[in-house]
């Protein structure tokens, strides 16, 4: 589950990556904002959010930049992420828990969450590298809301964009090893990783 060893990037260095990350974290929030709005749909209210939803990332660069927000937090609220972190671990796979980064319906790393995160919820298309295309049609609030899809997010940019950021940071750090870690997981390796000598 951890992420172990996680790539030593010099500080100046994971700036500039952070910086990249951000920037392409913008353009999928005006891409998602573009197409939510065309169809009228507003990610808000839905019990059944993908905030409870277990989600699995595959990249270091995100990882370390929900590390850099998880550090933001006061000490106190930290423990507590870590704590419901350790326990949705615990959950069987098959329950729904909330993301342990979830308060009050709301993230508390907004800013930092996962590509996925941010891309969840409204129709969409990927073309994956073979040529072969995948659509999704959105939550189930979504057609609640806004009927069947009139309109697609074209996720197939941001994916390429994401797998450039990454090749390059594993390249210059040397880490080879794969990730998938849901958040809670990514939050727990973070925990053990800063309890080590």
């Amino acid at each position: 589950m951890a992420l172990l060893n996680p790539p030593l990037i010099a500080a100046e260095r994971r700036r500039a990556f952070r910086l990249r990350l951000q920037t392409l974290y913008a353009a999928m929030d005006r891409a998602y904002a573009r197409v939510a709005e065309s169809c009228g749909f507003t990610c808000s209210g839905c019990r059944d959010n993908c905030c409870r939803s277990r989600f699995h990332h595959h990249t270091v660069i995100e990882y370390l930049e929900l590390q850099n927000g998880l550090d933001q937090l006061p000490p106190d609220q930290r423990q507590r992420v870590e704590a419901l972190a350790r326990q949705a671990i615990q959950t069987a796979p098959d329950r729904r828990v909330p993301c342990p980064l979830l308060a009050d319906e709301r993230c508390l790393l907004y800013a930092h969450r996962p590509m996925i995160c941010r891309l969840h919820g409204i129709p969409h298309r990927l073309v994956r590298p073979d040529g072969t295309v995948l659509a999704g049609d959105g939550c189930a609030a979504f057609h609640a809301r806004c009927g069947p899809a009139t309109r697609r997010l074209d996720r197939t940019p941001f994916y390429r964009q994401m797998a450039d950021l990454e090749k390059e940071l594993r390249a210059e750090t040397g880490f080879p090893a794969r990730v998938k870690l849901t958040v809670a997981e990514m939050i727990a390796a973070m925990a053990t990783e800063a309890d080590e000598p």
